[in-house]
């Protein structure tokens, strides 16, 4: 049985038993042979794969912050945001949550895309393929290259100076860079 797993269960024993930190700490060093600096750190990685389980309030308000509870307040404001999101037709994201046991914070991360990535890519495509050396008619063409591998063209990335056109695998769909010069040689 490794350390961690040693502190793991003693943490588990010792907080039903409702032990201070600083006892737990001490038997968590006493069991695993190890130092007090090297005990606290066990310590502190049990207790952060432990989740203590919540007692909620009598009005259903969180008492303090753990992970089971954040985790369903994730999903009411991912909830309420895919709402939003299906009204205007967009897509609505929140980002990561941070927190103590009696304070939270989190960085609302909303990332609105109006349409879809192919209908970027498409736009780029026409915007660029004539700098190039393409046609917008190429958009979507597949072609092969010289090893039989098939592609398909998925769009053009300007700043990329090496490979700018981008492909997808035909089986597969992987995404690859290619240079404007193999692809002019394989139309």
């Amino acid at each position: 049985m490794s350390k961690q797993t040693q502190a793991n269960a003693i943490l588990a024993t010792s907080v039903g038993i409702g032990l201070d930190r600083q006892t737990i700490i001490d038997e968590i060093a006493a069991q695993t042979d190890s130092g007090p600096a090297y005990a606290a750190t066990l310590y502190r990685n049990a207790n952060k794969a432990f989740a203590v389980v919540e007692t909620p309030a009598a009005d259903g308000s969180m008492t303090k912050f753990t992970n089971p509870n954040l985790d369903k307040l994730r999903d009411e404001i991912d909830a309420a945001l895919d709402a939003v999101a299906a009204n205007h037709g967009i897509t609505l994201k929140i980002g990561n949550i941070r927190y103590d046991t009696d304070r939270m914070s989190f960085t609302t991360t909303i990332e609105a895309n109006v349409g879809s990535a192919e209908d970027k890519s498409r736009k780029d495509w026409n915007l660029y393929c004539s700098a190039y050396g393409f046609k917008a008619s190429d958009f979507g063409r597949t072609f092969t290259t010289p090893k039989g591998k098939t592609y398909k063209i998925a769009g053009i990335n300007p700043k990329a100076r090496v490979r700018p056109i981008t492909a997808h695998s035909v089986p597969g769909g992987s995404e690859f860079g290619f240079t404007a010069d193999v692809l002019k040689l394989l139309k």
